[in-house]
Formats: C-alpha cells, structure tokens, sequence
C-alpha cells in the first residue's frame, strides 16, 4: 500500500511538470549602435594648392617633414631642396599653416648673407618679398599681419626697395584694418616714419594726430594684454 501511494506521488510529480506551462528564457534586447558620426571637415581651408590637391599628397608630405627638420638644425643647405619641392607640390602645405611662404623667406635671408652679386641679391629680395603677397592672397584672415611683416622687412632690412611714403601707407593700412590690436612690432617703424613725412610735408599735422592717437591706444591695449613682460 506505502508503495502504491509513492508511485501515485510520483506519478502525480511527473504529471504536473509535464502540464506546467514552460516559462520562455528572457529576450535579450539588442542594441542598435548609433552610426559613427561623419568626419568633421574644415571647410576654412586656404584656396591654394595643398597636400590634399597635389598629384602626389603623400609625396609632398614627406619633401614638408624632410625640410622641416633640417631647417630646424639650420642645416639650410640640406632643407632647401626638400623645401623647394614641398613648394612646388602645395605651396599653401596643409591650407592651415603657412609654413611654406615664411620659411621661403627664411631660406632666401639666409642666402643674403652670403651673396655678393647686385643682381642675384637683387633677386632674392624681390622673392623673398613676394612670399608675403603670396602669403596674404591663401590665407586671408591672416593679411593685415603679412602686410605689416613686408613693412617691417621693408624698412629695416631693404629700405632702398621702397619708398618712405610706400612704407608708412603699407604699415597704415595694417592700423586701419586691426586698430588697437595691430602687431606691436609695427610701432616704432610707424612711429618714425610718421615724424620724418610730417616733418617732410607729407604727412598733414591732422593725420599725424589721427595716428598719434592710435599708437598710444595699440600701445595701452599691448601692455593691458601682454602675455609676457
């Protein structure tokens, strides 16, 4: 009798799991991933010819890096060629930095000093010069400081290329265009040139004080703002 009612227990256990409704094992939700975001692309890239334009990106590249590092040892010598191709290729080098006109004019001062024939230093003044044209018309945000850079070389180190006049209406347009926040090495070049076309006649008593004024507010916003002594 014991044995017959564990049977039926058992039985009935055997029963009841096999009529149990099955519980179905948990969904697991995948997540759809979010596609990556596009590439962010500067679209404030210089007009001129970049690595990105050359025949051969990855070849300018390499001639950019070559000369870089050897201009930076002021091996000029051994820079200078990898320079002139990197030039050559993409002369606005990546469209943000203008590396490629002023080491241009680094590389022909270096020339100057040791060149002795009128017309080739001739030459290479002009050259070094037209860097910073070129400069100004692929990076435009960027004009008034060439400008007033070509100023600058202009009257210290080729006075005779320019005249007096040509010289203070080039640093003028550079205090026009920026005001008080103008390059503080424009300054003292104005400054003198200033004097000397009053003294001459031509430069009238009103604009003298005109720009008088505006050098005191370039020097005031220079030392409220200078980052270094």
């Amino acid at each position: 009798m014991r044995i017959n009612l564990i049977l039926l227990t058992l039985m009935a256990f055997i029963f009841l799991e096999s009529c149990t409704p099955k519980v179905a094992p948990p969904v697991t939700k995948t997540e759809v991933q979010a596609p990556p975001p596009p590439p962010v692309v500067n679209t404030n890239l210089s007009p001129c010819k970049k690595f990105s334009d050359s025949n051969n990106e990855e070849g300018a590249k390499t001639n950019h890096v070559l000369y870089r590092d050897f201009l930076k040892q002021k091996q000029y010598a051994e820079a200078f060629p990898y320079w002139q191709k990197a030039y050559e290729m993409a002369p606005a080098a990546d469209g943000v930095r203008d590396y490629h006109y002023l080491d241009g004019v680094k590389f022909y001062e270096h020339f100057l000093t040791t060149e002795t024939d009128p017309a080739k230093r001739d030459e290479y003044i002009n050259k070094l010069l037209s860097f910073y044209d070129e400069a100004a018309k692929c990076y435009k945000d960027k004009i008034s400081m060439y400008k007033g850079l070509k100023a600058f070389k202009l009257y210290y180190s080729f006075p005779d290329k320019m005249s007096n006049k040509e010289k203070y209406d080039l640093f003028k347009e550079v205090i026009d265009k920026e005001g008080k926040k103008s390059p503080d090495f424009v300054v003292n070049p104005f400054t003198a040139l200033m004097v000397d076309l009053y003294i001459s006649g031509e430069v009238s008593m009103e604009e003298a004080r005109k720009y008088a004024s505006k050098i005191l507010e370039i020097v005031d916003h220079g030392t409220k703002n200078a980052k270094t002594s």
